[in-house]
């Protein structure tokens, strides 16, 4: 032990994690990590690290969406979101990480290196930790009203060179048209419909023998061959299915709309801080009891985001995502450790159960 770790409380849990050998410590911080949010619940990032404290955040290729992100903005955003879970459970820790991003070019694997160095003083507990695993995504409706002290509170965020806006009320029926088009094109493409299905899991169950993706049904058990025919009619019958007209209605009834854009470029690098802006906000709306629901294709293709662009009057608009409260739901279940580390570590006491 440290002096200085002296004075930290046996009963903080923080207090093992910071005296623990430094390979048992980043298993810690990526299972942190790996609680942000991703499309599809794909989880498009792996961990490289060979020295336990200097880490690589890595997309990952074979868990990229090519037809619902064609340019890879939500793969991208989904690794900031990763990142910021990382380094607010590495500072919680008394850890001050340097990031170096794209040390192998943007075109490479690692989208940034951390090094978490030497820890300092155990700082108070930082209650977002927690949060990482209550927030939760919203896709169905949300219900309001969004109290404008929530609001005050996500404008008073450090979004970095993020800026953070509001659709206004007048711009939310040209919005809902507009998202309800995009998706209704995005399904009509066999392509899109396939992808999507790649990533349905039959039910409850199968979702968390995969870990990862989406259920196809609430159902705990479905029946395999009724589920099989869902899907084949999703795909071969896709009428019934269109998503346009419920994407409408979710803009419509929705109590706020929230913006991310980035004036002053628009990049990989960019939409890594979207991500890191995005977790933060989603962080703190699920303190105040309220969740995020992203609309991907107002943004999802550089068409779309054009006109989006063109509704709101907006400089390079990188997400837009309604505000509100959301019907309590499990979260999502993710991969296990060994699946997403490099070096695997299957034994840490986590993660007890390998796949």
């Amino acid at each position: 032990m440290t002096d200085e770790s002296a004075d930290i409380p046996a009963t903080d849990p923080r207090a093992f994690l910071r005296e623990a050998e430094p390979q048992r410590r980043l298993d810690y911080l990526v299972g942190r990590a790996a609680m942000a949010p991703s499309p599809y619940n794909t989880q498009p990032w792996r961990f490289r690290a060979k020295d336990p404290t200097v880490v690589d955040l890595q997309w990952d290729p074979s868990r990229r969406l090519t037809a619902a992100d064609p340019v890879g903005r939500l793969l991208f955003i989904a690794l900031g979101a990763a990142l910021e879970n990382f380094l607010i459970a590495a500072r919680d820790l008394g850890f001050q990480p340097e990031l170096a991003w794209f040390p192998e070019g943007e075109e490479g694997a690692t989208a940034v290196r951390v090094r978490l160095g030497e820890p300092g003083p155990l700082p108070d507990p930082d209650p977002r930790v927690d949060l990482q695993a209550r927030r939760r995504t919203a896709h169905g409706a949300l219900t309001g009203p969004v109290e404008p002290a929530v609001r005050q509170a996500l404008e008073k965020l450090d979004v970095g060179e993020v800026r953070l806006g509001w659709a206004e009320e007048h711009w939310q029926e040209a919005l809902a048209g507009h998202a309800a088009e995009t998706a209704g094109r995005q399904w009509r493409d066999p392509a899109f419909r396939r992808e999507l299905l790649a990533w349905l899991r039959k039910d409850q169950a199968a979702l968390e023998a995969e870990r990862d993706g989406m259920a196809l049904t609430r159902f705990r058990r479905f029946p395999g061959w009724l589920a099989q025919g869902a899907k084949r009619a999703m795909r071969y019958l896709p009428g019934p299915f269109d998503p346009k007209g419920k994407t409408g209605r979710r803009i419509r009834q929705a109590p706020t709309l929230l913006v991310l854009s980035t004036p002053d470029g628009d990049g990989r690098r960019q939409w890594l801080a979207v991500g890191r802006a995005y977790q933060r906000i989603g962080l703190e709306l699920a303190h105040a009891g309220h969740a995020l629901g992203p609309e991907a294709a107002l943004t999802a293709t550089e068409e779309a985001r054009t006109d989006t662009a063109e509704i709101l009057r907006l400089s390079q608009p990188q997400l837009v995502a309604r505000i509100g409260r959301a019907r309590p739901h499990p979260g999502t279940p993710r991969r296990r450790l060994h699946r997403v580390l490099n070096p695997p570590a299957p034994t840490f006491p986590l993660y007890p159960h390998p796949d």
